[in-house]
């Protein structure tokens, strides 16, 4: 649902690409949020919406349906745009549309104009026409073609303004943070490891956000990244490379190393946390040993611990019989909190979802009165 902050409706990830469907075409969704909350892969998020398979094969891709391209407007300047060409006959200039917009592919385009409004002022005017005509200069896109954009909040203070003229044209939709379950069925689809969404499991307030939580948690919050305020790094993003430099290569890199690493992309309160928790995932027996044999293996005794395990299984899971022999090694622990955590994941989980949701043991729990109401 929804989230509510004084004057502000907030929709989360799936609630905004649903936006963009089903308005896209029509009008241009400006979808505001957080620095690093994960709005740049909102193409990749649209394209599955409608059935394609995500390709990450740089700014765009062509599908059977449509042709998909970013558009990085911080990064670009007018000559990106349109070029302007000396004609040989007349020495006037003409302007000649970018090769970028596959004029030459009359496919529809779904176009993302990532961090329009950090765009200078002369490129926001040049893609009026494409924000409200779906034009780039004189050419109109392809019938069907979707327009969408993305900005931070100019509350930030990173640079974010959008031309007066232009506000009452688009229609701004501002984006939830993902809060620590989405951004671990997120995480887990494209790869990030089972020990950074562990940490991220047991440390939620990594994923709070500055514009939605009280005013005690943001003052004794360490983690989380507020632009005006320093040393707390922790978004979506820097996680996400934070797992992919350091926490997958940490017996290459030492601790030293990957502490300061760690604390130079999330802050030194996270970098602390992270290299403690990474400490004691250490010395845990492999879930390869729990799916020979679950009733044998020593149940461990840390609550940590064990979901670092659940995450673990998740990841190495090849079968039904693999999820059901851990299900029989969690309920020794007695928790059906626990039970329904790790169900949650398996569901959630593009890898496991396809046998989970057939899985007996999740049924039969799942059949015991209260017991569907605790899913995430």
């Amino acid at each position: 649902m929804a989230t509510a902050n004084l004057d502000r409706r907030f929709l989360n990830h799936t609630q905004c690409v649903q936006a963009i469907v089903h308005a896209g075409e029509f009008v241009t969704p400006v979808i505001k949020g957080e620095p690093g909350s994960g709005k740049s892969s909102m193409l990749r998020s649209v394209a599955e919406e409608f059935g394609d398979q995500w390709r990450n094969t740089g700014d765009y891709f062509p599908t059977d349906k449509y042709c998909y391209i970013y558009f990085d407007c911080s990064t670009k300047d007018v000559g990106d745009v349109v070029m302007q060409i000396p004609d040989m006959q007349t020495k006037a200039l003409e302007g000649i549309v970018s090769s970028v917009f596959l004029f030459d592919d009359p496919r529809p385009k779904v176009i993302m104009l990532d961090e329009i409004m950090k765009c200078p002022k002369m490129m926001q005017v040049m893609f009026m026409r494409l924000i409200l005509e779906r034009c780039v200069g004189d050419r109109p896109l392809a019938k069907g073609s979707i327009v969408f954009a993305t900005s931070n909040n100019e509350s930030d203070n990173v640079g974010d303004a959008m031309l007066a003229h232009g506000i009452n044209r688009i229609m701004e939709i501002n984006y939830a943070k993902p809060d620590a379950t989405e951004t671990n069925v997120h995480f887990s689809n494209i790869g990030v490891s089972a020990l950074t969404r562990a940490w991220i499991a047991l440390n939620q307030r990594v994923c709070f956000s500055y514009l939605t939580c009280d005013a005690e948690e943001l003052r004794s919050n360490p983690f989380i990244f507020n632009p005006a305020k320093k040393g707390a790094y922790c978004s979506n993003r820097s996680m996400h490379k934070a797992d992919t430099v350091v926490v997958k290569h940490l017996d290459k890199l030492g601790d030293t190393m990957s502490e300061a690493m760690l604390a130079g992309l999330c802050g030194v309160a996270a970098a602390q946390s992270m290299m403690t928790f990474f400490k004691m995932a250490k010395d845990l027996q492999s879930v390869k040993t729990i799916f020979k044999d679950p009733d044998g293996t020593p149940m461990v005794e840390k609550d940590g611990a064990l979901v670092m395990m659940m995450f673990n299984a998740i990841d190495e899971a090849q079968s039904n019989t693999d999820l059901s022999a851990f299900v029989n090694y969690l309920k020794r622990k007695g928790s059906n909190m626990f039970l329904a955590m790790f169900f949650t994941m398996a569901l959630s989980t593009k890898r496991t979802q396809r046998f989970a949701r057939n899985n007996p043991e999740i049924l039969e729990w799942s059949r015991v009165p209260g017991n569907y109401q605790l899913l995430i």
